[in-house]
């Protein structure tokens, strides 16, 4: 497994971090190893350089209170929730990338466009 961590900020503040991890025996010697040097951006633009069609995405997204660590690197004040959401890309059934991301709670919006078929 290759594991990326990522802190993301917003003017100077920071509102999320994200841990990813995507299977080295996929990328290894492609042109998308280095997870942010790579030759495309954007996970689903990444695997489609590599022929691996991403068709699925999952979320899981909880509210809950910030460990320590994560109320720290978000800079939260005493009391302020976060979202915490696992998101796995998948090619058919096989996991390409999943990702743990926490957002700062009240520095958040999640809004959502879904088709119906």
């Amino acid at each position: 497994m290759v594991a990326t961590r990522y802190l993301y900020r917003y003017d100077g503040t920071p509102i999320q971090t994200a841990t990813s991890w995507e299977p080295a025996a996929l990328t290894a010697g492609t042109p998308i190893e280095p997870p942010e040097e790579g030759a495309a951006v954007g996970v689903v633009a990444r695997f489609d350089l590599i022929g691996q069609r991403i068709d699925s995405v999952e979320e899981d997204i909880e509210s809950r209170l910030p460990t320590a660590d994560e109320a720290k690197a978000l800079e939260l004040p005493p009391g302020v929730a976060v979202l915490a959401m696992k998101r796995t890309y998948r090619v058919g059934d096989l996991p390409v990338e999943t990702a743990d991301i926490v957002m700062a709670g009240h520095r958040s919006v999640l809004s959502y466009r879904l088709a119906v078929t």
